[in-house]
């Protein structure tokens, strides 16, 4: 059985991918999202124990670089995150 979900309350990849984990108990989930966000998305949701299959959508930007910086700063973010959560479960 294949089920197509939304996360209403998504306004953090973290916790999207805790939720994925926790409340709905996925293991494997088809994440569609632009390129650059997938690995992202992948790194979190690992950390989680949930496996990605991602599926890059089409990407239309006006303000490419300014994506590009942000996304550099999210992925530091992301790794500083998964590194105190895994202090934390220590």
């Amino acid at each position: 059985v294949y089920e197509i979900s939304v996360d209403g309350k998504g306004f953090r990849t973290i916790e999207t991918c805790k939720r994925l984990a926790t409340e709905q108990k996925q293991k494997k989930v088809i994440a569609i999202s632009q390129q650059y966000h997938l690995t992202r998305i992948a790194y979190l949701c690992d950390f989680y124990d949930v496996e990605v299959i991602g599926v890059p959508a089409e990407l239309v930007l006006k303000q490419e670089k300014v994506v590009s910086i942000r996304e550099i700063f999210a992925r530091v973010k992301a790794v500083l995150e998964v590194f105190y959560l895994g202090l934390l479960a220590r």
